[in-house]
């Protein structure tokens, strides 16, 4: 246990202390600063301070014994690589004043099986979740969500379902790549663009619904989705880039809307599923 009077425990303060297998944080503690915590590899407990507003960078980084971690209500930025390698995580309690998780926050958790996001977040950074197989599910209890970062869950391999809320504007590249056990996913809002790469490799996609205001599909944006069996395109889209859908032998059927312009090179190349192509009647351009 911590003293009743600490306000703020130092960057690297337990550092490699290997042994130390629980901590409890009085709630006078404010700031907890980077690498607190770094490598403390035996714990498996820790209890937060209700008064933190943040945790910073790779505070709790490879504490690859730490079971379960409840943020307090206090926190509203969970810093770069915070829990990242925390191998041993299976649950995060999320309060409901977060609104940033930085880059790489829970990278790497491999035994998190569940995350519920709270309504009060309003950025998801890259690779966020990139590499955590074991996540499963995924639920969005909010509509202030702006964007789902770069490589956000990235090979999360076990991931099976995604529904995106209205509010998002833009998802990074290759945000949902190598999610090979994902089978549905809802987009939703105004998305104008599938990033390169943004589902390629989600072997389990039977089905995607593009959305109305989608202009352009870039390059890779479901290559070898090799289960996909149908694509519903909107009716403003205008570019489908270069191998876009390369490789998914699952479709049997594609119809361009009038709105298509161009397609790029290996758009469909490998699609040995395909017996009907229509290409629209605004295609110039192959």
């Amino acid at each position: 246990d911590l003293g009743e009077s600490l306000t703020t425990i130092g960057e690297s303060c337990f550092k490699g202390c290997v042994s130390l297998e629980s901590i409890v944080m009085p709630n006078t503690v404010t700031k907890v600063k980077s690498y607190a915590f770094e490598k403390c590899s035996a714990i498996r407990t820790m209890k937060l301070s209700e008064s933190l507003t943040e945790i910073e960078y790779e505070t709790f980084w490879n504490c690859s014994s730490l079971e379960t971690i409840e943020i307090s209500g206090s926190v509203k930025v969970i810093g770069k690589m915070a829990f990242a390698n925390c191998s041993a995580l299976t649950s995060v309690l999320f309060g409901n004043s977060v609104s940033d998780i930085k880059d790489q926050a829970f990278a790497f958790c491999t035994s998190l099986e569940k995350v519920l996001l709270p309504s009060s977040l309003t950025k998801l950074r890259a690779e966020a979740f990139r590499g955590c197989n074991s996540l499963r599910e995924v639920l969005f209890t909010g509509d202030d969500l702006e964007a789902i970062g770069t490589e956000c869950f990235l090979g999360c391999s076990s991931l099976e379902s995604i529904v995106v809320p209205n509010s998002v504007t833009a998802i990074g590249k290759y945000a949902f790549s190598g999610c090979s056990s994902l089978k549905s996913i809802e987009l939703n809002g105004d998305l104008s663009v599938i990033r390169e790469g943004t589902f390629k490799s989600c072997k389990s996609l039977t089905g995607v619904r593009i959305p109305i205001y989608v202009s352009i599909i870039e390059e890779n944006a479901f290559s070898d989705c090799t289960a996909l069996k149908e694509v519903v395109f909107g009716d403003y889209l205008e570019n489908v880039g270069n191998r876009a859908f390369i490789m998914c032998v699952g479709l049997q059927s594609v119809t361009l809307p009038n709105s298509v312009v161009s397609l790029g090179e290996q758009a469909f190349c490998g699609c040995s599923g395909i017996v009907s192509f229509d290409f629209g009647d605004g295609l110039n351009l192959i």
